[in-house]
C-alpha cells in the first residue's frame, strides 16, 4: 500500500508539530513548483503575466497547502483535494472575468475585448486541452491542481517511514473490544421514502442553481449563461436570492420531517403556482424584448420545470399522509399577551406582503420603466417572476402561521434564514454605493434610496420576528438564558436521546426550564458559554453534516440518526471519519449536550419514579428524626397514614444528639472591612479551621475576616435533593471545572465551608508511603499526630454507624474482597473490607452527601468551624473574589499591605492588612491568586497531583437499592497503597451522567439503577498537572493535565482489580468508565477481555479523568528544595506575611481522601502563624 492508514501511527507521528510543519511546507512547495514548471515549460499550457508570479504561487502552495496538510493529516485524502480543486477552479474563473471590461447592449452585458489590468496568468489561445469555455477550463484546471495533495502526502510518508513506530494494538482489536458496548449504527438509520428523496432533489436543484449564481456574481461573470441578468437589476437579484432560500429551506424541512411534509408542500405548491402563473402571464402578455431576447426561453423553461414539480407537490396535498400526527411539540400557546402579539405579527406580515405582491404587479403593468419602482419591477421578466414568487410565498407564510400555531416552531426558522440571506445581500450591494440598474428599455437608472429602504423593511421585519419570538419564550416558557432556537434544541435533544418508553414529551418543558435556570444560576467565567453547544447543534452542525435543516425541526428519527451517526460516535468510528478532528469536536459538543439534558431530566421526580429512586423524605425508615432501621430496609416510599394523626412524625426515643438549626443559620452578612489584622482567603477545610483557631487564640483583640467567592447558605433552607440546583449553587463553575483539553474534570465546592460541604466526609490519616515522600521534602509528618486527634475530637470523626450503611452493599463488597484475595491479581492482596470513618453526627444514610447535608448530620466546616469562628468575632464575607495582594518592598523582603477584592456587583474594594494574609482557597484557586499577586516564584501552580476517581457500575440480579445508605461507606486497600477501593453510589442525576452511554444503552443503565452499586477506585496520581501562567479568554489560567504512564498503569490495574472483586461478589455485569464504556458480563470467562485491556488501555484517551481531590501546586518544602513555593512555617518564600495553608502545599499527593490531613495541617499552621507574628 502506498499510503499508511491514516488512523494508524505513521512516521510523521514521531516528529514534533514544528518539524511536521517544516517538512510539509518544503515538500508541498517543491511539488507545487514542479507542477507549475511542467505546465509552463513542458506542456506550454499557460504563461504568467509576471516572472514574479511563479514565486507567489510557490509561496501559496508551500505556506497555504503545507500547513493545511498538517492540519488535515489524519483526514481522508479527498478532503484537502476537494479544498484545493474547488479553490483553484474558483480562482481560474476569477482570473478570467475579474479583469474584463463590459458594455451593456442588446442581449445584456458584452465584453469589450479589453482588460482593465493584465490577468495573473493566461492559458495558451484561451484554452486548455482544447476546451475553451471558462467553466470547463476551471473544472479541468481544478482537477489537475489536486495532484499536488497525494504526491506531497506520499513523499512526506516515504521520507519519515524509517521512524514509523508499530502500533501497540490495531483498530480492529479496539473495535472488537467495544463492539457490544456501542449502540449499532444501522439499527438507528431512519427509513426514507420517495418523499424524502423528492424533497432533497428540489433542495439540491435550487441549491446548485443558487451556488452557481453566487459564484457568477462573485467572479463578475457577466456573460455566463443565466448569470448575466443578475447584474442588470440588483434589487430583483436580492429578491431572487430570498426566493431561492425560501424554497430550499422548505424543501429541506419537508425532506427531514415527514410529519410536516404536507404543510411544507402546501407552501411550496403556492410558491410554484405563483411562479408558473407569473411566468406564463409575462410570457404571453409581452412581446420579446430585443434587449433581453433570452427572457422568453427562460420563462418557458421555468414554467416547464416548476410545473413538473407542481405535479408531485400536489400529490402530497391530496394523498394520505404517512404521518398524520406531528411529534409532540412544546409551544406555549396559552394566549398570553406575548403569544397574542406574536400571532398578530403574522397577520400583519401576511397583509404587508400581500400588498407588496399586488404592488409589484401594478408597477410591472403600469409603472414608468425609467424611474422608481417601475424600473425596479420592470424587468428582466424572469426576475419579476421571482419577486412575485418571493412576496406571494411570504404572504402565504404569514396567513398560514397566523392560523397554525403548532407550525411556528417548524416554519419560523425558515423565515429567519430567508430574511438573513436577503439582508446579507442587501448590505453587500449597499456597501457598493448607489444602486444602478438597467430598465427594460436599456436606460441606466440610479436608485440611491432603494437598498436603505429594503434594509429597513426586511431588517425591521426580521428584528420584530426575533424579538416577539424571544418574548414569547420568555413569558410563556420562562426562558431567559436560552434563545428560542437553543431552547427548541434542548427540547429536541431530550426527546431524541430518551427512549419512547421514557415518555420524554411529557417532561420536555421541565427539562428546558431546568437547563435555563442552571445556566442563569451558576457562577464562573464560562457561564455565558453554556448555551453555545445547543446553538451549535441547532444551527451549525446540521449544515456541516450534509446540509440538514435546523436540528429541532427534523423528525425524531432523523435527529437520533444525526446524533448517533455523526455526533455520538465511539472513538474507533471517529478516527475513520473524513475529518477526524471535526468528528472529535462533534463528539465533545454532543457529549456536553447529552450530559446537560440528561442531568436535567434525571433530577426530576418523574424520572425518579421511572428508575426506582425514592427520595429520603419519602422513605419509610426516615420518617422520624433518627433512622428507624438499617438501609435498605423500608426503602419504599412511605404512604400517608390514615386517621386524624396521619402524616405526623414518629417520636424520637433514642436520645441521640443533633445539631441545633441555629448553628447553621446564616449570620447577618458581613460588610467588606476596610482594614483587618488577618485576611483569610477561602473558607473550606483549611480556611474555616484557621479562622476558628486564630479567633480562639486572639480573642477580640485582633480583627479577622474570611473571604469566600461562593455564597453563604443555610443547610435547612438552601440545600436540596435537587442535584442540578446544588451543582449550580455549591460547586465551582457549576460542576464544570475542566482542564484546557476538556478531558479532566475537577470537582470542588464554592460556598462558605468549601468542598467539605459537598464531599463524602471520608477521613483518612496520611498513609506511611506518603509520610515518607513528604519527609524527603523536609516535612516531618509526625508533627501532625496531635492535630489529627484534636480535629477528630472537634468534628466527631469516627467509624460510620449501622444506620448509615446499606447492609446489602456492605455484605456484597465484603464478600467480594474476601473472595478476591483468593485470586491475588490486579493490585495484589487487599486488606479486609471495613467501614469508612467520617465527620458525622448520627448520619441516617440518606445518600446525598454530595448535595450538602440538609439534615445537618455531616459536620462540615459550615456547621462547625465557621459558626465557632463567628462566635469569636471573625467576620465572614461571602460572594467576593480575592483578586491579588498588594505588596511593598522593605529592603530585601516583601510584605503584603492589602488585598484587592471584587464584589458581587463587579466593583472592587481594598482591604488593608496589618499582620498577615493567609491563602487557603484550594489547589487551583490558591495558585491563581499567587500568580496574580506575582508571589511564590516560578514553582507556583506546578506539580499538581490528585486522586483519580474511577467508579465502575456493578450490576446484580437482585435489588441492592444502594441509593439508600451512605454514599461512600466501605473501603479496602492494597498493601502497596496504590489505590483505595470504596463503595460509592450516586443519586439518579449524577449516576446518569457518570458514563458515556447513549440511547437504548443509557436506558438500560438507568433501568438497572436499583440493582447497581459503584465499586470505585481512588487512584493516586503522579504530580502531572499544573495551572497555566498564560491567560486565555475561555479558561483564564487553565488547568493542564498529562497523566503519566505510571498513572495509566495504576488505573488499568485498578479496573482489573474491581472487575475481579465484582465477579467474586456475585455481580452479573460491570460497566467500566472508559471511552467508550466497556460492558462486561461477569457470568462468562473474562480472561481474554482482561488480557485485551492490558494491551489496549495504555493511552489516556480511553479513560475518564475526574477528581475531587486536587493537591499540590504550591509545594511546601525545606530550603534545600529549589522549586518550593512555601516554607515549612507556611510562609510564602518571597513575602514575609503571606501564608498558604491548604492542599496546594502538599509536596506530593497522599493517595487517600485528604480532608483530615488538610485540617490537621491547618491546625498546625494556626500555631505557627500565630507564633510567627
Amino acid at each position: 500500500m502506498f499510503f499508511d492508514k491514516r488512523w494508524e501511527p505513521s512516521g510523521l507521528d514521531s516528529l514534533s508539530t514544528t518539524w511536521r510543519m517544516i517538512l510539509s511546507i518544503l515538500i508541498t512547495g517543491i511539488v507545487g513548483f514542479a507542477l507549475e514548471y511542467v505546465g509552463i515549460e513542458v506542456l506550454d499550457v499557460f504563461e504568467n503575466a509576471s516572472p514574479m508570479t511563479i514565486y507567489a504561487v510557490i509561496g501559496i502552495w508551500a505556506f497555504g497547502l503545507g500547513p493545511l496538510l498538517v492540519l488535515l493529516r489524519k483526514s481522508a485524502l479527498w478532503v484537502p483535494m476537494a479544498i484545493v480543486g474547488g479553490a483553484f477552479a474558483f480562482l481560474v474563473l476569477f482570473n478570467h472575468y475579474f479583469f474584463m471590461t463590459w458594455e451593456f447592449g442588446a442581449g445584456g452585458f458584452h465584453s469589450t475585448g479589453k482588460l482593465w489590468a493584465p490577468r495573473i496568468w493566461e492559458f495558451r489561445e484561451g484554452a486548455i486541452f482544447g476546451l475553451q469555455h471558462p467553466l470547463l477550463i476551471a473544472i479541468v484546471a481544478g482537477v489537475i491542481e489536486t495532484i499536488v495533495v497525494p504526491v506531497s502526502v506520499l513523499l512526506q510518508q516515504l521520507i519519515v517511514r524509517r521512524w514509523k513506530k508499530p502500533a501497540a494494538f490495531s483498530l480492529e482489536e479496539e473495535t472488537a473490544l467495544f463492539r457490544d458496548s456501542v449502540v449499532g449504527v444501522n439499527t438507528m438509520k431512519p427509513r426514507r421514502d420517495f418523499g424524502f428523496y423528492f424533497m432533497r432533489f428540489i433542495f439540491f436543484a435550487y441549491g446548485t442553481y443558487f451556488v452557481y449564481m453566487l459564484i457568477g456574481l462573485m467572479v463578475n461573470g457577466r456573460d455566463l449563461p443565466v448569470v448575466g441578468m443578475f447584474f442588470i437589476n440588483p434589487p430583483e437579484t436580492i429578491n431572487t436570492i430570498m426566493k431561492i432560500t425560501l424554497m430550499v429551506s422548505l424543501a429541506n424541512l419537508a425532506a427531514f420531517n415527514a410529519g410536516v411534509r404536507r404543510e411544507a408542500a402546501l407552501l411550496l405548491t403556492i410558491g410554484h403556482l405563483i411562479s408558473v402563473g407569473a411566468s406564463l402571464g409575462l410570457y404571453f402578455a409581452y412581446p420579446v424584448n430585443p434587449l433581453f431576447p433570452d427572457e422568453q426561453s427562460f420563462l418557458l423553461s421555468s414554467v416547464i420545470g416548476d410545473g413538473a414539480l407542481l405535479v408531485v407537490l400536489v400529490y402530497y396535498l391530496i394523498a394520505p399522509s404517512q404521518d398524520r400526527s406531528l411529534e409532540e411539540t412544546v409551544d406555549a400557546e396559552v394566549r398570553s399577551p406575548a403569544s397574542s402579539f406574536y400571532r398578530l405579527y403574522f397577520l400583519a406580515f401576511a397583509s404587508l406582503f400581500s400588498f407588496f405582491t399586488a404592488a409589484i404587479l401594478y408597477f410591472r403593468i403600469a409603472g414608468a420603466p425609467e424611474s422608481g419602482l417601475g424600473a425596479v419591477f420592470g424587468g428582466p421578466d424572469p426576475l419579476v417572476s421571482n419577486s412575485l414568487t418571493k412576496y406571494g410565498t411570504l404572504a402565504a407564510f404569514g396567513w398560514f402561521l397566523y392560523k397554525r400555531d403548532d407550525m411556528r416552531r417548524y416554519m419560523a426558522p425558515t423565515l429567519v434564514i430567508a430574511f438573513s440571506f436577503s439582508l446579507l445581500a442587501t448590505i453587500i450591494y449597499g456597501l457598493q454605493g448607489s444602486t444602478v440598474l438597467f430598465s427594460r428599455n436599456g436606460v441606466p437608472v440610479t436608485l440611491p434610496w432603494f437598498m436603505v429602504n429594503h434594509l429597513i423593511v426586511d431588517g425591521g421585519g426580521l428584528a420584530l420576528l426575533l424579538a416577539l419570538r424571544r418574548l414569547q419564550y420568555h413569558v410563556d416558557l420562562q426562558i431567559t438564558a436560552l434563545k428560542p432556537g437553543s431552547a427548541e434544541c434542548v427540547v429536541a435533544l431530550h426527546q431524541a436521546l430518551r427512549e419512547s418508553s421514557q415518555a420524554p414529551e411529557l417532561s420536555a418543558k421541565e427539562v428546558v426550564r431546568r437547563i435555563d435556570e442552571y445556566i442563569v444560576g451558576i457562577r464562573g467565567r464560562r457561564r455565558g458559554l453554556l448555551a453555545f453547544p445547543f446553538w451549535l447543534v441547532e444551527h451549525v452542525f446540521p449544515v456541516l453534516l450534509f446540509l440538514r435543516p435546523a436540528f429541532s425541526v427534523m423528525s425524531r428519527d432523523e435527529q437520533r440518526w444525526m446524533l448517533r451517526r455523526y455526533m455520538l460516535r465511539a472513538r474507533h468510528e471517529r478516527v475513520k471519519a473524513a475529518l477526524p478532528a471535526l468528528a472529535e469536536f462533534l463528539y465533545q459538543i454532543g457529549d456536553i449536550c447529552h450530559a446537560l439534558v440528561t442531568l436535567s431530566y434525571f433530577t426530576t421526580q418523574r424520572s425518579w419514579r421511572q428508575v426506582g429512586y425514592v427520595e429520603p423524605d419519602a422513605r419509610e425508615r426516615l420518617q422520624g428524626e433518627m433512622a428507624a432501621s438499617r438501609p435498605p430496609l423500608g426503602v419504599d416510599a412511605a404512604p400517608l397514614p390514615d386517621g386524624p394523626t396521619g402524616g405526623t412524625r414518629p417520636s424520637n426515643r433514642n436520645g441521640e444528639r443533633l445539631l441545633s438549626p441555629r448553628t447553621t443559620a446564616v449570620q447577618s452578612a458581613s460588610r467588606i472591612p476596610s482594614e483587618v489584622d488577618y485576611c483569610i482567603i477561602g473558607s473550606g477545610a483549611a480556611g474555616g479551621l484557621l479562622a476558628y483557631r486564630l479567633g480562639l487564640a486572639k480573642g477580640n483583640k485582633d480583627s479577622i475576616c474570611v473571604l469566600e467567592r461562593g455564597g453563604y447558605y443555610s443547610p435547612q433552607r438552601d440545600f436540596s435533593d435537587d442535584e442540578m440546583k446544588v451543582f449550580r449553587t455549591l460547586y465551582t463553575d457549576g460542576g464544570l471545572q475542566v482542564s484546557r483539553s476538556f478531558d479532566f474534570t475537577v470537582l470542588q465546592g464554592e460556598c462558605v465551608g468549601g468542598t467539605t460541604v459537598i464531599n463524602n466526609a471520608v477521613c483518612f490519616q496520611m498513609p506511611e508511603i506518603a509520610r515518607g515522600e513528604w519527609g524527603a521534602f523536609g516535612f516531618d509528618a509526625d508533627d501532625l499526630g496531635p492535630h489529627y486527634q484534636r480535629v477528630a475530637d472537634e468534628i466527631n470523626i469516627g467509624v460510620v454507624a449501622d444506620n448509615a450503611v446499606n447492609a446489602r452493599v456492605e455484605q456484597l463488597f465484603t464478600e467480594g474482597v474476601k473472595r478476591y484475595n483468593d485470586v491475588l491479581e490486579g493490585l495484589g492482596p487487599l486488606q479486609p473490607a471495613q467501614r469508612n470513618s467520617g465527620n458525622f453526627l448520627n448520619c441516617t444514610g440518606c445518600g446525598l452527601c454530595n448535595c450538602g447535608c440538609k439534615y445537618m448530620r455531616k459536620l462540615s466546616v459550615l456547621e462547625t468551624y465557621i459558626p465557632w469562628a463567628i462566635s469569636h468575632g471573625v467576620s465572614i464575607v461571602s460572594s467576593v473574589s480575592a483578586v491579588r495582594c498588594e505588596v511593598e518592598k522593605n529592603g530585601g523582603t516583601q510584605k503584603a499591605k492589602s488585598v484587592i477584592v471584587r464584589t458581587e456587583n463587579g466593583g472592587f474594594a481594598r482591604i488593608k492588612v496589618r499582620k498577615a494574609v493567609i491563602v487557603a482557597a484550594g489547589a487551583i484557586a490558591s495558585s491563581r491568586f499567587l500568580m496574580r499577586s506575582e508571589l511564590g516564584g516560578s514553582g507556583v501552580g506546578q506539580g499538581l497531583s490528585c486522586n483519580y476517581a474511577v467508579p465502575p457500575v456493578v450490576i446484580f440480579d437482585e435489588p441492592v437499592n444502594a441509593f439508600d445508605g451512605l454514599q461512600m461507606a466501605m473501603y479496602a486497600r492494597p498493601e502497596s497503597q496504590e489505590a483505595v477501593f470504596e463503595t460509592t453510589f450516586f443519586p439518579p442525576g449524577s449516576y446518569a451522567i457518570s458514563f458515556p452511554q447513549y440511547f437504548e444503552h443509557h436506558a438500560q443503565l438507568m433501568s438497572a439503577y436499583p440493582r447497581a452499586v459503584n465499586f470505585t477506585a481512588l487512584v493516586g496520581s503522579d504530580p502531572a498537572g499544573s495551572v497555566s501562567r498564560e491567560r486565555d479568554v475561555l479558561f483564564g489560567r487553565a488547568i493542564q493535565w498529562s497523566p503519566t504512564a505510571s498513572d495509566l498503569n495504576r488505573m488499568r490495574k485498578s479496573l482489573i482489580t474491581i472487575i475481579q472483586i465484582a465477579q467474586a461478589s456475585g455481580a452479573k455485569e460491570i460497566l467500566l468508565p472508559t471511552h467508550p464504556v466497556l460492558r462486561l458480563h461477569l457470568d462468562k470467562n473474562i480472561g481474554d477481555v482482561v488480557r485485551m485491556m492490558e494491551k489496549i488501555f495504555v493511552e489516556k484517551r480511553f479513560f475518564n479523568f475526574v477528581t475531587a481531590h486536587p493537591q499540590g501546586g504550591n509545594m511546601m518544602a525545606s530550603d534545600s528544595i529549589a522549586e518550593r513555593v512555601v516554607e515549612l512555617d507556611f510562609r510564602v518564600r518571597d513575602c514575609a506575611n503571606v501564608y498558604v495553608c491548604d492542599a496546594s502545599v502538599f509536596p506530593r499527593g497522599i493517595r487517600v481522601n485528604p480532608q483530615w490531613t488538610i485540617m490537621a495541617l491547618a491546625s498546625l499552621a494556626s500555631e505557627r502563624i500565630a507564633a510567627g507574628e
